[in-house]
């Protein structure tokens, strides 16, 4: 399987796609999407991993469904949201909590690179696995 795929044939593909049906396009982004959301909770729950306490379950039960957004030169794994864990920070090192749940909030360290490590142990299949849904579109386009 590629894990590339070449940018004139892309160009050609992408052209091909703006004049072709519309349930095509949402098929297309579909097998992208799911090819994404089924490595998502585990980079959730792996990113987790070494979070102490609580929080470890806490980002396990509310950024385990990521949400995937699609633009026309790229895909975007989303972790975590504004209402759940800010998985974003908590690659970075640090988690911000109310001390026993009252004021006043402390800033903590926190492993960092944990979410990203996950990430990238997953990259080479992701990245396959959208490469193989965009060349099976290209062959059905002919």
């Amino acid at each position: 399987m590629p894990t590339s795929i070449n940018a004139d044939e892309f160009k050609a593909f992408a052209a091909k796609l703006k004049t072709v049906d519309r349930k095509l396009k949402t098929r297309l982004r579909a097998r992208i999407r799911k090819v994404a959301l089924v490595e998502g909770p585990g980079i959730v729950s792996e990113g987790a991993e070494g979070l102490p306490g609580g929080l470890a379950g806490h980002v396990q039960s509310k950024g385990a469904r990521p949400t995937v957004s699609q633009t026309a030169t790229g895909v975007r794994l989303v972790l975590g949201k504004k209402a759940g864990p800010q998985i974003g920070k908590l690659d970075e090192g640090s988690v911000r909590h109310p001390t026993y749940g009252r004021p006043p909030w402390v800033e903590q360290s926190i492993p960092s690179g944990t979410f990203t490590e996950a990430i990238e142990k997953r990259a080479v299949k992701l990245r396959e696995g959208v490469a193989k849904e965009v060349e099976s579109i290209m062959k059905e386009l002919g």
